[in-house]
Order: C-alpha cells, then structure tokens, then sequence
C-alpha cells in the first residue's frame, strides 16, 4: 500500500515539474515575441539603440522560431549598418541568409545599405546531396560479329529491355551556376540477341543477358537561371564495375514441315566473360524544381552513355569451358559489343548552404571586449 502511494506521490511530481516547466517555456517564448515586436516598434520610432538589448537574450536562448529569428536578424543587421558597425552588421547577415538563402530583395521597403551588403554574400548552396532512381534502355553497339553460322548475311540484332538504376548523388559548387557532380550508383540492365544460322535458317538463337554494375559517373553540370526550376545540361564521363552477370539461351531447330524442337539453357552466371570495368562518355539535360514547403528540390534527368570499350572479355570467347559449352549445346558465341545506354531518373536533393561574405581587405575594427580584426570591405 505503500508503495502504491509513492509512486503516486512521485507521478504526481514528475507530471507537474514538467508542467510547470512547459509553462515557463511558454511564458518565455510569450516574452520573446513581445521583445521582438517592442524592438520593430523602436526601430520605426527611430530608438534604435535600444533594440540589441530587447533581443539579445532571446538569441541566446533559442526561444524564437524560424520565422522571428529570422526577423530578428534582419532588424539587428539593420540597426548594425545604421551605427556602421560593419563586422557585427556581417554576423547578423550570415545568421539571416542562412535562415533566409532563396530571400528575395524587395527594393520598396529594404535600405540601400542592407540591400548592398546582401548582395555581397555568397548565397548559392555549397553543395546538393541526395539519392535519384531511375529507369534505363540499353543500345548496343556492336564492334565485330563472328558467328557460327554460314549464311551469306549476318543477321543478329540486339534489342535493349527496361532496367534500373538507384543511388546516392551529390553536386558541388565550384562557381556561378557550375556544380560537379559524382554518384554512386547500382543499376540492372539487360538485353535480347537473337540470330538465325546456317543457311536457310534452320537454327535461332534467342539470348537474354542482364548484368548488375556500380556506376561511378562523374560531370559537370552548368544550371541557368531560375526561381521556382533551373534548367541545366551536363557533359562527363563514367566507370562501371560489373557485380554480377547471368545469361539465358534458348536455340531453336527448325525441321521444315516436321515440328520445330528447342532447348533452353538455365540461367548460367556468365560474369567471367564480361570485362569487368566498363567507362565512357556521358551528356544530360533535365530541370530542379524547388519544393514549396522547404530548400529541398526535385531533378528529373534524362541522360546518355556513350560506352567506349568492348564488354566482352575475349580471352575467354574459344577459351573457356562455359563459352564451348555454351556454343556447341546451343549454338550461342559471344560478339563483340559496346554498350550505350539512355536513362530517365528522377532525384531528392538537399541543398546545404554556408553564406559568405565575398569583398574582403583587412580593416580594423572597434573593440567589442577585445581588439580584433576582421577581413571585410564595403564597395561604393
């Protein structure tokens, strides 16, 4: 019994410390706001040495939301630039810009001098980091075509099928408009060959090869101006590592009026005749749309790969046991191929922003507690 009136007693505490501590908070978030608004009122009644003081503590103490900090920012910064306290004018900008990085300049109400000194500070995130998914086709290019058959014409084809590609990406700033950007990304793709032997036909081949890489692209993209969606085209270039790589043949005998027969392989892991790096070229276009709710944006992308090395590993091609089974069971032998590809993709980027004050000389300033310069410069 007891125990049962401790607990009691001791619920009873814990719930109304914690209680009475939400109310302070909000007692002080209450005050905050009403400092903030005090402060806006001195600014336009022209006290404006009172206004570091009413939100001093309130910054210290995070007690004002996003919106009021930044607020409180831009009223320091301009209380700063009216007494030409061009340093601390310099800290109060980076806070609101870093609150603030798509602000927009509204020219009827902001002052020349806070309008001077925005427009001095790098605003452009240092860099964009996200993941992007996508669906790619396969084009291949074929180098050479050695076949088993005798027919006069050659007559494979390759055909692409849909695949996939997942994976992280990031896009550094290097200048105005100018990101590199380097993935790592997984893909899955695949296509069909299939080609008639001997003469008259008498024998197809159909064979599907997928293939599992990690692809290192690495481009640079140049984005034009834009508020709600910045249009950019990009040119670089590629490594792709192969994972793994598996293919299925299927031949067919066709026997004239007697009934067709067929055989099929099962899936066999092909991936030691298959270069395991593959590079080239690639080029893209494609948009960023700003989210409405944040900073982060939204990429679609269509790109091509321009493959330049043979995919096929041809040591291995009249070498290797799985190639010689492969060709006398089925009548399939590798052909020498480059691999091109087109991709859709769609990415989830979060910018990250450092602000920065660009004009820098080295001027002295006032003291604040201590001497100390700092690296500044104002432009007439």
């Amino acid at each position: 019994m007891r125990t049962i009136k401790f607990l009691g007693l001791l619920c009873f505490f814990v719930m109304s410390s914690i209680v009475v501590r939400s109310q302070e908070k909000e007692d002080k978030d209450a005050e905050c706001i009403e400092n903030l608004n005090t402060a806006k009122r001195k600014y336009d009644e022209g006290k404006i040495h009172e206004i570091p003081s009413l939100l001093e503590n309130c910054l210290k103490s995070g007690q004002l939301k996003k919106t009021e900090l930044s607020e409180a920012y831009k009223l320091l910064t301009l209380t700063y630039l009216y007494y030409n306290e061009k340093y601390l004018a310099i800290e109060t900008m980076t806070n609101f810009i870093s609150l603030n990085p798509d602000y927009k300049i509204v020219r009827a109400t902001d002052p020349a001098e806070f309008i001077k000194l925005f427009n001095s500070f790098r605003k452009e995130p240092i860099f964009l980091w996200g993941f992007k998914v996508g669906v790619n086709m396969p084009m291949m290019n074929e180098i050479n075509g050695p076949t088993l058959g005798q027919s006069s014409a050659y007559n494979g084809s390759f055909k692409g099928k849909v695949g996939f590609s997942v994976g992280p990406e990031i896009d550094l700033h290097l200048y105005k408009g100018l990101n590199l950007s380097l993935g790592g990304i997984f893909s899955y793709r695949s296509y069909n060959f299939t080609e008639q032997l001997f003469q008259d036909n008498f024998m197809s081949i159909n064979a599907l090869e997928n293939s599992y890489l990690i692809d290192l692209p690495l481009s640079f993209k140049y984005f034009f101006k834009g508020d709600k969606q910045q249009f950019f085209v990009s040119l670089g270039a590629y490594t792709s590592f192969l994972t793994q790589n598996s293919l299925t043949v299927q031949r067919t005998d066709v026997a004239g009026d007697i009934s067709d027969s067929s055989v099929e392989s099962p899936s066999i892991d092909f991936s030691e005749n298959r270069s395991s790096m593959r590079y080239g070229a690639l080029t893209s276009v494609g948009v960023m749309l700003k989210n409405k709710n944040n900073l982060n944006m939204i990429g679609i992308e269509l790109s091509y790969n321009f493959g330049f090395n043979n995919i096929v590993n041809t040591t291995e091609r009249y070498s290797s046991e799985l190639n010689r089974n492969t060709m006398l069971t089925y009548g399939y032998l590798d052909k020498d191929v480059s691999e091109n590809y087109l991709t859709l993709s769609v990415s989830y980027k979060i910018p990250k922003y450092n602000p920065k004050f660009k004009n820098k000389t080295k001027v002295k300033m006032k003291k604040y507690g201590k001497n100390r310069s700092k690296i500044i410069r104002f432009t007439n």
